[in-house]
C-alpha cells in the first residue's frame, strides 16, 4: 500500500495527458487513473484505511496458525519489509 500511495500521489498529470494523446491504449489507462487521482483525498483515505486494516488483522489471523509471540514477530517483520522497505 505504501508503494501504491506514493506512486499514485506522485503521478504528473501533464505528462500523463500528453502520453494519453499519443496512444489510445495509454488514453484508456489514463482515464481510469485520472478518475482515481482527481479525488486524491478519497484515494489517500482508502489506501491508508486498507493498509491499517491489513496491519491490524494480520497478527490476529496468524495467531490461529502459530503462537502469539511468533505471530507478532512475523507480522511486524513482514509488514516492515514487504510493506515498507521493498516497495
Amino acid at each position: 500500500m505504501s508503494g501504491l500511495t506514493i506512486g499514485l500521489a506522485s503521478i504528473d498529470k501533464l505528462n500523463l495527458e500528453i502520453a494519453a494523446k499519443r496512444s489510445p491504449k495509454v488514453a484508456k489507462s489514463a482515464k481510469t487513473i485520472f478518475a482515481v487521482i482527481n479525488q486524491h483525498h478519497w484515494m489517500l483515505v482508502t489506501l491508508l484505511l486498507s493498509n491499517a486494516i491489513f496491519i491490524e488483522t494480520l497478527p490476529i489471523y496468524l495467531n490461529k496458525a502459530i503462537s502469539e509471540m511468533a505471530a507478532i514477530i512475523f507480522s511486524v517483520v513482514g509488514v516492515l519489509f514487504i510493506g515498507e522497505v521493498f516497495p
